[in-house]
C-alpha cells in the first residue's frame, strides 16, 4: 500500500456546525497519514473543525499516505461545498394595516365547516387560529425552541411553558439535559387585554437520545485464516441504524453486526454509523484491530 485511499466525511459543511473526516488507506504496514485544510495540517488520519464565517470559495480537505517501509504515498483531496444558514431571520413590512375584511373557516370534530368574517383593523377581535410552532420530537443535550402565534387585536398576551418552565411571553427555548420515558408537552395560552378571551393549545413532544457512546467491539488481533466478528453499540432512543465500512468501502452488515471473512481479514480499518431513526442524527466509531500471521508449530517427539 497504499491503495483503496479515500476520505470518508460530508461533502458539504454549514457554517456554525461541527464536521469532521477521516482518511483511510490499506497499508502493511500502517501507513502514516497527514491531512490539511487550509492551514490547519495534523500528522493524524482525522480532522474536525468548525467554520465560523461564510467563504465564496469551496473548501479542500487533503489527505496523504506514506507506507514508512516503502517510501510509497497517495494523496486524495475532498472539495467540500459551503452553507450557511438559515440565519437572521426576519420579516419586513408596513408596521400598520388598512382595514380590511378578512375570512377565517373553521373545522369541528364532526368535520362541519364554519365561515367567520370579521374587520383585520377591528380592534377587539382573537384569539384566533392559534398555533405552536416547533419540532414535533426534542433530542436530549440539543437546544430547541418554540414561538406561539394567534390573530389578535389588539395584540395578545402570552404564556408559554413547559414542565415547570412558564415564560411571559410568546418564545420558549429549553435543552433536555436527560432521557425521560415519557413525552413532555408545550402548553401556550394567549389572551386579549381588551376583551379578556383567551385560548391555550398544547404540542406534545417526543424525545430522542443519541447516538451517544458509540463503541466497536470485537477481538483485538486479526489473523488471515479466521473470520471475525464485531458489534456496533450505542445509546440511542427511540432506536438507531447501522451502516459499516471497511477499509473506506461499505460492507453489508447485520444490523449493528459485522463479519469479516477470513480473506478481508489481513487488514481492516472499520468504521460504524450510529443514525437515529427519526432526528436522522449520527456519530461515528472507528476500530483498528492489529494484524498477525498464525503460524502452526510441531512439537518434537522422542522415538
Amino acid at each position: 500500500g497504499p491503495v483503496g485511499h479515500t476520505i470518508i466525511g460530508p461533502d458539504v459543511v454549514t457554517v456554525g456546525v461541527p464536521s469532521s473526516f477521516v482518511c483511510l488507506a490499506q497499508c502493511s504496514p500502517e501507513c502514516s497519514y497527514t491531512i490539511s485544510m487550509d492551514d490547519q495540517s495534523l500528522e493524524h488520519k482525522e480532522l474536525a473543525f468548525t467554520l465560523k464565517l461564510w467563504e465564496e470559495n469551496f473548501k479542500t480537505v487533503t489527505c496523504t499516505a506514506k507506507n514508512l517501509a516503502t517510501g510509497s504515498f497517495s494523496t486524495v483531496k475532498k472539495m467540500l461545498n459551503i452553507l450557511e444558514g438559515p440565519v437572521n431571520v426576519s420579516i419586513s413590512g408596513p408596521p400598520t394595516l388598512t382595514p380590511a375584511v378578512a375570512t377565517d373557516v373553521e373545522t369541528d370534530v364532526a368535520g362541519k365547516e364554519t365561515l367567520h368574517t370579521y374587520h383585520s383593523a377591528d380592534p377587539t377581535y382573537g384569539p384566533k387560529r392559534l398555533i405552536i410552532y416547533g419540532p414535533d420530537a426534542v433530542t436530549v443535550g440539543v437546544p430547541c425552541s418554540f414561538v406561539c402565534l394567534a390573530r389578535c387585536s389588539p395584540e395578545c398576551n402570552y404564556t408559554i411553558r413547559v414542565d415547570d418552565q412558564l415564560v411571559d411571553g410568546n418564545e420558549l427555548d429549553f435543552t433536555i439535559e436527560q432521557w425521560e420515558n415519557q413525552t413532555k408537552s408545550v402548553t401556550c395560552t394567549a389572551k386579549n387585554p381588551a376583551t379578556g378571551q383567551s385560548d391555550t393549545i398544547s404540542k406534545t413532544l417526543q424525545i430522542l437520545e443519541g447516538p451517544v457512546n458509540v463503541s466497536i467491539s470485537g477481538p483485538l488481533t486479526l489473523t488471515s485464516d479466521e473470520t471475525r466478528q464485531f458489534l456496533c453499540t450505542a445509546t440511542c432512543r427511540p432506536s438507531c441504524r447501522f451502516t459499516w465500512v471497511v477499509d473506506g468501502e461499505p460492507v453489508a452488515g447485520f444490523g449493528n453486526e459485522v463479519v469479516l471473512p477470513s480473506a478481508e481479514a489481513i487488514s481492516a480499518t472499520l468504521i460504524c454509523k450510529a443514525t437515529n431513526s427519526v432526528s436522522g442524527l449520527f456519530v461515528t466509531a472507528i476500530h483498528k484491530p492489529r494484524v498477525s500471521s498464525k503460524c502452526q508449530c510441531f512439537a518434537s517427539r522422542k522415538i
